[in-house]
């Protein structure tokens, strides 16, 4: 019998020393280069953090073996990991008045305040198109033949009538602008402020102006949504306590049994692809008997039955940690909804009388995990679940539940 208590510690020193020995395997230099202020390109090789919050310094190495280096914003105008993204040192407008309801602002125009930030290159032209983000605030900027960079005005903001509004000049901006003999007025009017809308619209007009454009090679699209068949081998104890009864502690053991889950994997899109959402639906079951002497009851033994089965919902937060292209550890913390299905907790005498019969009403616990991936498909982790309350609509019983799982997985899509 697996003892829950040393597994968790066993589990715990684990994470602990795979964090310390994987956190410089998560810094990446990729190639790339910067522009200085004088106009010199400087080749090297730059730390990729995938931005969500794009920065005022980057860090970089001339080679893999060199030192660490830090380029302030003030130092470079130009920035390139290759093939990656492209940015531009800039000092421009931002609004960043926020569209949270709570927050949302009663004045239609923005709220300009000049900064100096570097704005991420989306489309390379006769037009161009840029993007600045912090955090949730994104902005969209835009310049024609090299001119000044400007931004594209939209706001959400409440009305003298406490309605919501939205200033969506970003929209006349580019039909004044963007003149193109192929170009609709409903283009315009239907356009979104958002980067794959004014991303086609600027490539469209780029096009117009010169029929041999090509746009700068996009990178792939990351896939943000996994779906993951997860069979597993559990090994569960149980054990039930009456706190006013003669039945006293009634202890199952601890047996194997077989469970199967559905996990949905949502990758978060910053940080390069090392944290994710999880939630997956998993059937699992329990069954045991025991029988014990009870000096009290007719016939002097009696026999406990647990048929225990449920659909366990995990909902976490997963950390991959990359090895190399095809390889990655991860770890998971979870909090765990339990839906009981048809189980009952059943004591009888040796001659099939009936004494209690016990319907489950199983309590919410935590999980926690670690686990291996290769090549984006197939995976292996250990899973620790800590004690689960099963009979929690009864005043004197009381439980533990406690499950440690082998989980493989096949990615679908």
């Amino acid at each position: 019998m697996i003892n829950p208590n040393t597994m968790q510690k066993q589990l715990l020193l684990l994470v602990i020393g795979l964090l310390s020995l994987t956190t410089y395997s998560q810094i990446k230099f990729e190639k790339g280069h910067f522009i200085d202020n004088t106009g010199q390109q400087i080749e090297c090789l730059i730390k990729n953090s995938d931005w969500r919050t794009y920065p005022n310094t980057i860090e970089y190495k001339i080679t893999k073996e060199s030192e660490v280096l830090t380029a302030t914003i003030d130092d470079v105008s130009k920035f390139e990991i290759t093939g990656i993204s492209n940015f531009i040192r800039a000092n421009v407008d931002i609004d960043r008045s926020l569209n949270k309801l709570k927050q949302l602002s009663t004045s239609k125009a923005p709220e300009f305040k000049k900064e100096q930030v570097f704005l991420k290159i989306l489309v390379e032209g006769e037009a161009n198109l840029f993007m600045y983000q912090d955090g949730n605030l994104k902005r969209y900027y835009y310049n024609l033949n090299q001119g000044p960079i400007l931004p594209l005005v939209y706001k959400k903001y409440i009305d003298i009538n406490n309605r919501i509004q939205e200033n969506e000049r970003f929209k006349q901006q580019l039909y004044n602008d963007l003149k193109c003999h192929k170009f609709q007025p409903k283009q315009f009017e239907v356009l979104d402020y958002k980067r794959s809308s004014l991303e086609s619209l600027f490539i469209s007009y780029n096009k117009c102006l010169d029929s041999d454009y090509l746009p700068r090679k996009q990178v792939k699209k990351r896939e943000f949504i996994k779906m993951n068949i997860r069979p597993r081998i559990n090994q569960s104890s149980l054990d039930v306590k009456n706190s006013a009864s003669s039945f006293k502690e009634i202890d199952f053991g601890s047996g194997t049994n077989f469970g199967l889950g559905l996990e949905i994997e949502y990758i978060l899109p910053f940080n390069k692809n090392k944290w994710a959402l999880t939630i997956e639906p998993t059937y699992q079951y329990f069954e045991a008997d025991k029988t014990y002497l009870n000096n009290r009851t007719e016939g002097g033994e009696i026999v406990a039955n647990v048929q225990y089965s449920s659909l366990e919902i995990p909902l976490a937060v997963r950390h991959y940690f990359f090895l190399n292209p095809e390889s990655k550890i991860f770890v998971n913390a979870g909090y765990l909804v339990d839906l009981s299905l048809r189980s009952t907790l059943t004591l009888k005498r040796n001659n099939g009388t009936s004494l209690n019969d016990l319907d489950f009403d199983s309590r919410n616990n935590f999980a926690f995990g670690i686990g291996y991936k290769f090549k984006g498909t197939y995976s292996i982790e250990f899973r620790h679940q800590t004690s689960r309350e099963i009979l929690g609509n009864y005043a004197f019983w009381s439980s533990n539940y406690n499950t440690n799982s082998l989980i493989l997985g096949f990615t679908i899509f």
